[in-house]
């Protein structure tokens, strides 16, 4: 839980122009997406998404903004607000204001190319002669849910260190491993159980030894993570159902999801690195 000074530091106690600046940039994005979809002619929207068959250069940025109804937007652009507010929010906490400006900045500029490159080369090696086309920002959606995790692991490591930010990601990922195993097996594999359990385990112990046993504070903090945590696993059922297909046609495309929550989990990562070394 974050302490009266961490909140001053991060100067999110009142809405100052920094705050008003950012949040103003979160929702602008969001606009545009919206103003593609509803002042762009379907002609042109068809375009500028990823042909599977025929790819056109620009389409491999275009068809992030570009959607396939009214309900797919509406969607994209609720868990966008969600997943970049929460990184927001965090990001501020760990008083990492420019990080977080930086990060949506190259999730939205490169994220749609590298999760478009991603999607097609796999799914035309899984699929040869797939048709149809993608749409969609929700592997930008993907991107900012891994920011608002490594956001989670900054605020932590500016309060215990790397090595306790460190073993909680890690505790963090076992737990969203065995989510992803019931929603595709139906159960947890006794492989998956093994290595989560274990895992687990030595993460439980490595986090009571570094941080010195039970104390008022760090139940409060734990419990703060463990919210976060559960909101993290609401984008990982929502981002990777079981169901794929959504009628007419249409399916679910976990894989550029996929894509966009690791690039968002390996840009900012690395910029929360380079940034704290200098």
């Amino acid at each position: 839980m974050p302490t009266l000074s961490a909140l001053r530091r991060a100067d999110i106690t009142r809405p100052s122009t920094e705050t008003l600046l950012d949040l103003g940039c979160i929702a602008g994005i969001g606009l545009l997406v919206a103003a593609v979809h509803v002042l762009v002619p379907p002609a042109l929207q068809h375009r500028l998404a990823l042909q599977y068959h025929d790819v056109e250069v620009h389409s491999l940025f275009t068809s992030a903004f570009v959607h396939h109804s009214d309900r797919h937007l509406l969607s994209n652009l609720f868990g966008y607000v969600v997943a970049a507010g929460l990184a927001y929010g965090l990001a501020r906490l760990a008083g990492r204001r420019r990080w977080f400006s930086r990060t949506l900045l190259a999730l939205v500029l490169v994220g749609p190319v590298v999760v478009s490159v991603c999607s097609l080369l796999t799914l035309t090696g899984l699929v040869p002669g797939v048709s149809g086309n993608s749409r969609g920002f929700s592997g930008i959606v993907g991107g900012c849910v891994g920011m608002g995790f490594v956001a989670l692991l900054c605020w932590i490591q500016d309060r215990h260190g790397w090595a306790t930010a460190g073993w909680v990601g890690f505790g963090i990922y076992l737990v969203l491993m065995v989510e992803l195993s019931v929603i595709y097996s139906g159960g947890v594999a006794l492989e998956v159980g093994v290595f989560a359990g274990g895992g687990l385990v030595v993460t439980g112990w490595q986090l009571w030894s570094g941080l010195g046993g039970v104390r008022i504070d760090l139940v409060v903090e734990g419990i703060f993570t463990g919210l976060v945590v559960v909101l993290l696993g609401l984008f990982v059922f929502v981002l990777f159902p079981s169901q794929l297909s959504v009628g007419g046609g249409a399916t679910i495309n976990i894989v550029a999801h996929g894509v966009g929550v690791v690039f968002g989990v390996v840009v900012s990562g690395g910029a929360a690195i380079i940034g704290n070394r200098r």
